[in-house]
């Protein structure tokens, strides 16, 4: 059996905000919905380290889900200002053999956009059509695209530390977007 090696490119073809929206939506309900001991089999685990100053190294395991054979092991390193990078490895669940290992960065930007979708939805009222951001670096816009498929948004604040990137922000998102920012 070969191992599926998936690069950053390729998992920006493969990976889509709706599709995942759906997929981490139905990841939900399925832990939500597992009983005492079967939510309780395998308490995912998390190790992190200061391999020198300023970059933090995390491992995390196991990724599992109820019907699916595969376990994931996520190994990711951030540095101040830099962005997350790293690797998500997917192990058979029968035999530990690797399945397939995915460059990580765009992966947990997504999934991190889309989970806050999810909440939105979840837990926001149904008419809602104006969000706040707090920060405007790069995780906001995958915010703002993320909540665009489960709202109509027709307006957004922004605030940031910095007044000149909150406004380029706001003129790049209405550009990108058509949609109103402050």
């Amino acid at each position: 059996m070969s191992t599926l090696l998936l690069t950053r490119t390729d998992v920006q073809h493969s990976m889509q905000a709706l599709t995942l929206l759906e997929e981490m939506r139905e990841a939900f309900r399925v832990q939500a919905a597992a009983s005492g001991a079967e939510s309780q089999a395998a308490v995912p685990q998390s190790l992190s380290t200061s391999p020198q100053p300023g970059l933090q190294a995390r491992v995390s395991l196991p990724g599992l889900l109820r019907g699916i054979d595969a376990y994931t092991v996520a190994v990711r390193t951030s540095g101040a200002g830099g962005p997350v990078r790293g690797f998500v490895h997917l192990q058979a669940l029968d035999s530990g053999a690797p399945l397939a290992v995915l460059e990580a960065s765009h992966l947990t930007a997504l999934a991190t956009g889309v989970v806050g979708a999810v909440a939105a939805d979840v837990l926001a009222r149904a008419e809602s059509s104006r969000v706040a951001l707090l920060g405007a670096g790069p995780q906001a816009s995958r915010q703002l695209k993320s909540l665009r498929l489960v709202r109509s948004l027709q307006h957004a604040r922004v605030y940031d530390a910095d007044m000149a990137r909150a406004v380029e922000f706001a003129a790049r998102t209405y550009k990108e977007l058509n949609l109103p920012v402050r």
